[in-house]
């Protein structure tokens, strides 16, 4: 008994073995001459896009018999997306950029020539790394990172204790955007940032410090007097020369009215509002 091979053309064969005049029974298989592999896509790609390098099988030496498209779970009515600057390293390796997007197991196809295959690959998710102290009243924030993606409605946040922060606007895709926080006081805040599900890891932040802009005087024989300025918030106390003073009723976030006893020279105030001072 002998066995032989030959080389196939693409298509379906049936087979059978003979064995000293019997046969076997048929067996159906295929042969996909041609039709490229995908091993492995080791590399995530930032939300901006950026280069990867694809290894696998029969991708030839000719880099414009080769094309390479995703889609994007949230844009499927556009279609696929093309990638481009293809270049084939070898038969088993190339590179090629892809473009911006967002999401894990991203859907790709891989096509040379006639022949193709899908795989996948996933974008990186956010990473935060900053985020200016918004006013006691509340007021407008940057959150500073990178890999937010370009798609606002697909950005979200998550402040603990509970906060809101609403119209969220791009300062630059990708790496910084605006939103207006509620009022709020204090420090060890957390807030996280999720771009279609993806979350990064929290930041802490804190409200904005008081600050003393100016002080009415007030005579010698004490009495009422006000401190101008920013973020008192509630609650807040009053130090005048580190030792306490009494705030009077209908404090407001921009001024305090305080009485003050008798006495003479020159007093330093100071002012802490929940836990940050000024």
């Amino acid at each position: 008994d002998s066995v032989s091979a030959t080389r196939l053309s693409a298509g379906y064969y049936n087979l059978s073995i003979i064995v000293s005049g019997l046969n076997s029974r048929n067996f159906i298989f295929s042969v996909l001459n041609g039709v490229p592999l995908v091993y492995t896509i080791k590399q995530k790609v930032p939300t901006n896009g950026g280069q990867i390098t694809i290894t696998g099988s029969n991708f030839g030496s000719d880099s414009n018999a080769i094309s390479i498209s995703i889609s994007l779970s949230y844009q499927l009515q556009q279609g696929p997306i093309a990638c481009s600057n293809i270049t084939v390293i070898n038969n088993t390796a190339l590179t090629v950029f892809v473009p911006p997007g967002f999401g894990t197991n991203v859907d790709m196809k891989v096509q040379v020539n006639d022949n193709y295959v899908t795989t996948n690959f996933s974008y990186f998710g956010p990473i935060l790394e900053s985020c200016t102290p918004p006013p006691v009243a509340g007021g407008l924030v940057t959150i500073f990172g990178s890999k937010f993606g370009e798609i606002r409605d697909g950005l979200n946040l998550t402040i603990v204790p509970a906060k809101k922060c609403i119209n969220i606007s791009f300062v630059e895709p990708h790496f910084s955007f605006s939103c207006f926080m509620d009022a709020g006081s204090g420090g060890g805040l957390n807030v996280s940032v999720q771009v279609f599900g993806q979350a990064s890891k929290p930041v802490s932040f804190s409200y904005q410090a008081p600050t003393i802009t100016q002080i009415m005087g007030v005579d010698t024989t004490g009495g009422l007097t006000t401190i101008f300025g920013q973020n008192f918030a509630v609650p807040f106390f009053i130090y005048i020369d580190q030792n306490p003073g009494r705030v009077m009723l209908h404090a407001q976030e921009s001024y305090l009215p305080l009485n003050i006893s008798s006495g003479q020279g020159f007093m330093k105030f100071s002012v802490s509002a929940d836990g940050i001072n000024s």
